[in-house]
């Protein structure tokens, strides 16, 4: 087994990640230096870490962008199954006041009779009349014809 000592000299800039706090050198870093040097010094033995130093420092840096690539894919994807586990339960909120507003509906249409509905279709042929009043094509409805679906009155 062969000691290699290690001096990571990195400068922190707009694109490294802000959420690992002040210490993100002391705490991050280490683990992350150790792994890497594992995996790159143990394609070479002893000599040629010596010989082939340049091979060897531009692999250790591949090898460092690599693993920051990762570690933002793991986030996007970590942000993604959150977003949709938060749409899902939008979507749960929706469809549950959804329910109660029909139920609420139902209840005042039992009990007051149908004249929400009745109010609701004079709002509807008044939006009607007035829209066909704005168009520039002449439009002609006879007298007995249903605006309203075919609703009975």
């Amino acid at each position: 087994m062969m000691a290699v000592p290690v001096d990571a000299i990195y400068l922190k800039g707009p694109t490294d990640p802000g959420c690992f706090s002040q210490d993100y050198d002391e705490r991050v870093l280490p683990s992350i230096t150790t792994e890497i040097l594992n995996l790159v010094v143990a394609h070479f033995d002893a000599g040629e870490l010596i010989t082939q130093r340049e091979l060897v420092s531009r692999q250790f840096t591949e090898a460092v962008e690599a693993k920051q690539v990762a570690q933002q894919e793991a986030k996007r994807a970590r942000f993604v199954v959150e977003k949709t586990e938060q749409q899902k339960k939008a979507a749960i909120i929706s469809a549950v006041g959804d329910s109660k507003a029909a139920e609420l509906i139902a209840n005042s249409l039992a009990k007051a009779g149908d004249g929400l509905i009745e109010l609701q279709k004079l709002e509807a042929a008044e939006d009607i009349a007035y829209q066909l009043s704005r168009s520039r094509n002449i439009t002609y409805l006879s007298a007995g014809q249903s605006m309203l679906l075919q609703l009975s009155q």
